[in-house]
């Protein structure tokens, strides 16, 4: 695979933002991409998290997590 300028993998990966998951699997893929995604994982963390995911996660640690 040719190498693609980091600007170009930006404006994909940002056309994907909503797509947590997408993103989450695409940060394996080599060091460049993980370092171009994860600003924009960071950008909003909760935006991620899932409440469906953590029903078994206790009220004390829902608290600590927000």
């Amino acid at each position: 695979m040719s190498n693609l300028n980091k600007d170009i993998l930006h404006s994909i990966f940002e056309e994907l933002q909503d797509d947590g998951n997408s993103l989450y699997n695409l940060l394996s893929v080599d060091i460049v991409w993980s370092e171009t995604i994860i600003p924009i994982l960071w950008r909003n963390p909760w935006k991620y998290f899932n409440d469906k995911k953590n029903e078994t996660i206790s009220r004390e640690e829902k608290r600590f997590l927000l």
